[in-house]
């Protein structure tokens, strides 16, 4: 019974108390047939390691409308949808059902004192089980109770939750909604990523000087691995901080594109998409797209766990390496390896273990699914001491966020009905969209090295590069120079990108729009953004030497006799006295000042968005995260701030945090925004951001890229911010 019904054992059920309510709410609610690709789904484990009893018989079973459970001859059209069931398979989902309702009523029964129910005869077992009615207004009483957040939930990013919540829920379906909302929040934050890294010179500094610390070139054993030159790893780093982050915020993009063609056809269809009837070709082959995409992503983040596995210092004695692979006459490398002592791991190792069962294909016979494998590594690092999870670095982390999320995709679109054929690799070959014209040319080889793309001697003296402390005229003397060699790095990218896809023989039509995504650095925005922060620094220098140069003159004139100290102190006051700011009114709480009829997007517009207490913490994380750029390093502006702090102070600004899967949320409320300085995307008022780590803790650069990112979308500044005034 644990192969059929693997969601349902006494631990669980009692550690949250709404699971059995919601199990019964839902399977009550709901006609069996709706919970046909769930059902379906739990068993495939167990299916391909041929674990399961299976009782043959010639044709196959209905699994959708008044049949439903019905034997029938075999059809081949109505199988390949997903409208029924061979046999084995189809005998197997209508045993885990009836025996999870055998045990919902039994629990009804006890609770209810065993009333004797009315008998019903001649009735067939799927209308007995599975009741069509409509809910009852009985069953809207516990509605608050069962959409109440969990609290372990709440308290922690997680991998698995929306798996682990699937049988407790409505019956998981195809929504291209969903897929539309993880795709897009994530895109949206790749691209932020690689505009950072371009356009902010701190950020990238500090990324580049968190990979240089976890950079290894030495494997104990293996004497054909050498020790690299400084610039083959300076070469080897670049190539992460550009080329990879670029290739990740195009598979996320194009993701969203297809999404948008999949719900472009639903919308324009005027043929009826349910089960019992052919899908419309067009819209069969935008979904078969959609999902090849996905299995594409998925590959490749498995791909990079392997990788980042293997480097980590915590993690990479779970590795035997079998062998070492010269590429390119000594200077390039790859290494070929196993995991090691698979048996004792999921004791000895278990992180290790659903590392390796994340790696493999989930369609082996003897691998598990990764949605059961995420919610397990849930488990772990929930029960294990927080030392256990600080061992995860925060790449680890964030290539498990992506994983969970694409197999999220994934499991909605195998969930579709009815079920859709997969395009061939000549039909994608042909497919004239650049997505498949570079995915299918691209030849990525997987391997752990060198490159060899020439960034080394560019990117190097960006690392040995530093910025004064106090901003003066050397400070930007030295930000120009520092910008300058970012320049001229991404335009050495840019250059080996186009050669490697010209090498690939792709079109110059699909290659402009990569390179545009690597041009930030020479964009007109981001030079107004320097002259801007120029004229700023230059205004308070200037501003501090007339403060200077009128205290020395009148220190001079009082010692002269020339001017009374009175005169003196009612002088400086005034020249300290603080330029008065109109006394605006802040918006009522929870109230925007957009006007929705249309006329204008505002009502009236405030230079004051927010006014917060001075002792509140949206002020002090708001402080934290647009710093004082004309002043050197601002109070606070080097303070780590939790991960719960920061969502306080969203939450007062009017954002609501809900997981987008793994340690990625999704930020979106009625915000706030200045509509001469908005972004056209900040109609949208949501925002990713990545959780880096299991303890949330966010380090100052990365707090000041998330203002960047605000300031990008939404048109926040320092500025709109201001203290509440004091109301006596």
């Amino acid at each position: 019974m644990a192969l059929l019904l693997p969601y349902i054992n006494l631990e669980d059920l009692i550690e949250d108390s709404s699971h059995l309510i919601s199990l019964l709410h839902n399977r009550s609610r709901y006609p069996p047939e709706q919970w046909v690709p769930f059902d379906n789904s739990q068993l495939q484990p167990a299916w391909r390691q041929a674990v399961l009893p299976e009782l043959f018989a010639y044709g196959c079973v209905e699994m959708h409308g008044p049949d439903y459970g019905t034997w029938k001859a075999f059809s081949d059209g109505e199988v390949h949808r997903g409208d029924a069931h061979g046999t084995p398979r189809g005998l197997l989902i209508l045993e885990a059902q009836e025996a999870l309702l055998s045990f919902l009523r039994a629990m009804v029964d006890e609770i209810y004192g065993k009333a004797v129910l009315p008998e019903i005869q001649s009735t067939p077992i799927a209308a007995l089980l599975f009741p069509s009615t409509a809910p009852t207004a009985a069953c809207d009483k516990w509605m608050p109770f069962l959409n109440s957040p969990s609290s372990r939930e709440v308290a922690r990013s997680s991998f698995g939750s929306a798996f682990a919540q699937q049988p407790f829920s409505s019956p998981p379906g195809f929504n291209i909604e969903t897929l539309l909302d993880i795709a897009e929040t994530r895109a949206a934050q790749a691209k932020d990523e690689l505009w950072l890294l371009q356009t902010d010179l701190e950020y990238f500094l500090s990324v580049v000087g968190y990979f240089e610390s976890q950079w290894f070139d030495k494997v104990p054993g293996i004497t054909e691995m050498r020790v690299l030159l400084p610039e083959e790893k300076y070469d080897n780093v670049g190539h992460i901080v550009t080329e990879k982050v670029l290739i990740r915020a195009a598979d996320w993009q194009w993701l969203v594109e297809l999404c948008l063609c999949v719900k472009r056809e639903i919308e324009s269809s005027t043929e009826e998409i349910c089960p019992g009837v052919d899908l419309p070709a067009v819209y069969e082959r935008e979904l078969g797209c959609l999902f090849t995409l996905v299995k594409n992503c998925l590959q490749r983040e498995q791909d990079d766990l392997q990788r980042l596995t293997f480097k980590s210092a915590e993690f990479q004695h779970i590795f035997n390496v079998k062998r070492t692979i010269d590429t390119s006459q000594g200077r390039d490398w790859a290494l070929e390896f196993e995991f090691k002592d698979y048996q004792h791991a999921h004791r000895a190792e278990p992180m290790g273990w659903c590392f390796y069962h994340l790696m493999q294909d989930s369609e082996r016979s003897a691998s598990f699914e990764n949605g059961s494998v995420l919610q397990h590594l849930d488990n772990i690092l929930i029960s294990q001491p927080a030392k256990e999870a600080e061992r995860l670095d925060q790449e680890i982390y964030r290539c498990l966020s992506d994983i969970a999320a694409l197999e999220r995709m994934a499991d909605l679109l195998e969930y579709h009905r009815p079920l859709f054929n997969l395009p061939d690799d000549e039909e994608l070959r042909h497919d004239p969209r650049q997505v498949f014209q570079i995915k299918n040319k691209l030849h990525q080889v997987r391997r752990v090295g060198n490159p060899a793309v020439g960034l080394g001697s560019a990117l190097q003296p960006l690392c040995e590069f530093s910025l004064p402390q106090r901003k003066d005229t050397k400070w930007l003397t030295q930000r120009d120079r520092g910008y300058q060699l970012l320049g001229n790095l991404w335009s050495v990218a840019r250059a080996a990108y186009q050669a490697k896809l010209q090498a690939a023989s792709i079109s110059q039509k699909f290659i402009i729009p990569q390179l545009a995504l690597m041009q930030e650095c020479t964009s007109p925005e981001h030079e107004a953004r320097l002259a801007s922060e120029r004229s700023q620094i230059i205004d308070q220098i200037r501003a501090t030497n007339d403060l200077r140069r009128a205290e020395i003159d009148q220190t001079v004139k009082q010692s002269a006799g020339l001017l009374p100290s009175q005169e003196k102190a009612k002088d400086k006051k005034q020249a300290k006295a603080p330029t008065a700011t109109p006394n605006i009114k802040p918006h009522p709480e929870g109230e925007s000042s957009r006007n929705t009829s249309g006329a204008g997007l505002w009502e009236s517009w405030s230079p004051i968005l927010y006014r917060l207490p001075e002792t509140s913490i949206a002020w002090q994380v708001v402080r934290r995260m647009f710093p004082d750029r004309s002043e050197g390093t601002e109070d606070g502006s080097r303070t780590t701030t939790t991960w719960k702090e920061f969502l306080t102070a969203m939450g007062t600004l009017g954002f609501s945090a809900e997981p987008n899967g793994g340690s990625m949320y999704r930020f979106q409320g009625n915000i706030m925004i200045p509509v001469p300085n908005a972004n056209p995307e900040s109609k949208k008022r949501k925002l990713g951001v990545h959780r880096l780590h299991a303890n949330g803790d966010m380090h100052p650069n990365f707090l000041q890229a998330i203002g960047k990112r605000c300031t990008k979308n939404f048109g926040w500044e320092r500025d709109l911010f201001a203290l509440m005034e004091d109301v006596t």
